[in-house]
């Protein structure tokens, strides 16, 4: 995903918004707590972090999935309730048309 831009919305029910889009229509969302007094760079920067945060637990989840020896449980895309994880996160892929 090639980065063009950035939006951090304002503060929703204690909650913020940053939206990564992508060059080809792809949006990352990253909902998070309200966190002090950061300005635009430090929030985008923080939900950066969460998003690094959240590829390096995914990363294990596979690497001991692979390690596994017996069959998938059926709960591997559960979200974890890792204290500081995202209060959401959510991948929105381009919609195309036929």
């Amino acid at each position: 995903m090639k980065l063009i831009d950035t939006h951090v919305s304002g503060l929703h029910n204690g909650k913020i918004t940053v939206e990564f889009r992508g060059e080809d229509g792809e949006l990352v969302s990253v909902q998070m707590a309200e966190g002090g007094d950061l300005n635009h760079h430090g929030t985008v920067e923080r939900a950066k972090n969460v998003i690094e945060r959240l590829m390096k637990s995914v990363g294990e989840a596979d690497h001991s999935r692979d390690n596994a020896s017996d069959l998938p449980t059926g709960t591997e895309d559960a979200p974890s309730s890792d204290v500081g994880a995202p209060t959401g996160l959510r991948y929105l892929s381009p919609s195309r048309s036929s």
